[in-house]
């Protein structure tokens, strides 16, 4: 295995925000819980170990009394008995009695009593603080009326008069306090999780542009196709209906059908290089799109050339008949002719040609047990044998290899090979992985296709295209293409004993 550039990792030009928002979005649920159980802890942590408290408020006036007996208000007199009463009420004297008038002892003495005299005045004002609006009310309320029984420890020559309260209070003390910490809490809780998928998205070991796919894998990067959204009608909206999209299709974009075929001028100089002619598409796990792409990639070479077949070689669970919209007839298919001696009339009878595409199909309609054996036996080599003397280019649609075994076998029947990898999909290390097996075979491995591309600055380029997608089993629901054709009208379908032509274009 490859070892891994630490460097890698850090570099931001393998960064896609496309990818960090997508990451994000699809954990949006994440996002939610973590706000709403933020809210949670911090409601209960508030009411079970911060409660709120009310307060009731009741202001006193102090009178001096003159020796003719009369109430004569004087400040400067009574000012001292003012600060005088403040401090009793401070005392457990006043405590003492109210707790004993409302039942309690001192020690449960169920509120707290805070006193302050403005300064130069005969005012006493007293806030009487407890759990409940009623106990503050009742507590300030006993403390009044129990006034003669501890009014003896107070200079006679006073009076405490009651200019206001006391009032049943409606809020708590920290109501705005509280308000804001509990409106704050889901918020908070709701960045700090998107800010942890972020940074989780940051360090994911993934493939997310096409310059990381350079600098992260062990090989060539053959082709970047960028993902375009697919135009869906009604009728298939509302059948849920899955169509893959092909380059022959009048509704894809002109920069993607190029793209495909910029990737067959590749497969025609290893053709024109090293005599290729098989080429086998595989990708390392499920849902990176090798079957729309091979189709694609087909479809491109029938295009130019006149013997072009595609072969669905994966005996697990296969795709293209379902992305060609295509029903094979029973025993005619590749897994058909892997079980049984086949002959010529079996081969010629089982591989389909379709005229206005100018392709050929040999496809695989059912999974197969045992794909392995039958991939190693002497039948599969006669009939690549026989496919390789009757066609120009051959593309084989395998298996993923990081799922199965015979994806190998496979590679080893073909001249060379290419890796679809999708973007954000799959750990570097495990792709890397699957890269040094197919250098191991015996097929030259030509490199990767880096595939389903979203990008934040191919948004505006790509906004008029449309879209990609077909999927099956293990999954149908990936591999994507967009174009359209120059569809030849060829009526000969070859067949095993047809003589090879020579290539029009050389």
């Amino acid at each position: 295995m490859a070892k891994e550039n630490p460097n890698k990792r850090a570099s931001f030009a393998n960064i896609e925000p496309y990818c960090i928002a997508a990451y994000v979005g699809k954990r949006l649920w994440m996002v939610l819980v973590c706000a709403i159980t933020f809210f949670m802890y911090v409601y209960v942590f508030l009411n079970w170990f911060s409660p709120a408290s009310y307060t009731s408020a009741v202001t006193f006036s102090v009178i001096s009394k003159t020796a003719f007996g009369t109430s004569v208000s004087n400040v400067a007199a009574t000012s001292s008995v003012a600060s005088q009463f403040s401090e009793l009420l401070k005392s457990d004297v006043v405590r003492s009695v109210v707790a004993e008038e409302m039942g309690y002892t001192l020690k449960e003495f169920p509120a707290t009593i805070s006193v302050s005299v403005p300064e130069g005045t005969n005012i006493i004002n007293v806030n009487v603080t407890a759990e409940t609006p009623e106990l503050a009310f009742r507590t300030a309320l006993t403390m009044i009326n129990s006034y003669d029984s501890y009014s003896s420890f107070i200079n006679k020559t006073a009076i405490l008069d009651v200019i206001y309260g006391p009032n049943i209070p409606i809020n708590p003390n920290d109501l705005s306090t509280r308000s804001t910490i509990q409106r704050l809490a889901a918020p908070v809780g709701a960045v700090l999780m998107a800010g942890l998928l972020v940074f989780f998205a940051l360090m994911s070991d993934t493939v997310q542009t096409a310059s990381g796919a350079r600098h992260q894998l062990d090989c060539k990067v053959l082709s970047t196709i960028y993902y375009q959204k697919k135009s869906r009608t009604l009728k298939s909206l509302l059948k849920n209906t899955k169509k893959s999209l092909l380059i022959t299709s009048p509704t894809t974009s002109f920069y993607y059908v190029e793209t495909f075929h910029q990737l067959r001028v590749q497969l025609e100089q290893a053709n024109r290089s090293h005599g290729s002619k098989v080429f086998l598409v595989t990708s390392c796990s499920e849902n990176e799109g090798k079957s729309t792409v091979s189709a694609n990639l087909a479809l491109s070479l029938a295009q130019k050339h006149e013997r072009v077949l595609i072969v669905d070689a994966d005996l697990h669970k296969p795709a293209q008949h379902k992305v060609f919209e295509k029903a094979p007839g029973e025993g005619k298919d590749f897994g058909s002719l892997l079980a049984r001696n086949f002959t010529t009339e079996d081969l010629n009878s089982a591989i389909e040609y379709d005229s206005e595409l100018n392709l050929h199909f040999l496809y695989t309609t059912s999974a197969r047990k045992h794909a392995s054996e039958l991939l190693s036996s002497g039948v599969a080599k006669k009939l690549m044998r026989s496919l390789r003397n009757n066609f120009d280019y051959i593309i084989i649609d395998s298996p993923p290899m990081g799922f199965f075994t015979d994806a190998e076998v496979l590679c080893d029947l073909c001249d060379a090979s290419l890796l679809v990898v999708r973007q954000n999909c799959i750990p570097v290390t495990g792709i890397n992985d699957v890269i040094d097996s197919m250098t191991e075979c015996n097929a030259t491995f030509m490199g990767c296709v880096l595939n389903n591309v979203h990008s934040v600055k191919a948004i505006g380029k790509f906004a008029s295209g449309t879209g990609y997608g077909y999927g099956y089993g293990y999954g149908y629901g990936y591999g994507y293409g967009y174009g359209y054709g120059y569809g030849k009208d060829k009526t000969e379908k070859p067949t095993a004993s047809t003589e090879r032509k020579e290539d029009s274009n050389g």
